[in-house]
Order: C-alpha cells, then structure tokens, then sequence
C-alpha cells in the first residue's frame, strides 16, 4: 500500500472497480505538465497480472492506493 497525507480525491473516487481515471485536481492538466497517463498506465499493469487496484482514504488523511496480486504456488 502507498499512501500520503494530501488533501485526498472526492468521495466517489474511492472504489475498487477502477476501469478508468479521472483528473480531480483542475489544476493540473496537460497544458501545464503531465499527461495524465502513470495510473492509467499502473492500472493496465496490474490488470495484466490478475492484480487488483484500489482507491481507500489513508489514515494519514489522504489518498491510499492498495495493489493486490494473486498468490502464486510454485
């Protein structure tokens, strides 16, 4: 889990189901820096290996990002 102690994402942002994202913060946006891709690009990663993406409010009063991947015997 990676999380922070920003001002977090508005509510409906935290779900499990992330098919897509959104920009939150209208600040940022490509016409001042950034694309826009990294978890765009992260949740595709994670999808390919059967993981699973979400969004959880952190206990640092921010955003908490948890990535879970399937346990593998060998």
């Amino acid at each position: 889990m990676i999380e922070d102690a920003g001002k977090g994402l508005p509510d409906l942002a935290y779900r499990s189901d992330i098919r897509s994202f959104n920009r939150f913060d209208k600040a940022r946006s490509r016409e001042n820096g950034g694309s826009g891709l990294g978890m765009s690009i992260m949740s595709a990663v994670i999808q390919k290996l059967d993981g699973k993406l979400s969004l959880r409010k952190s206990s640092l009063g921010g955003l908490a990002i948890l990535v879970e991947f399937p346990h593998v015997k060998d």
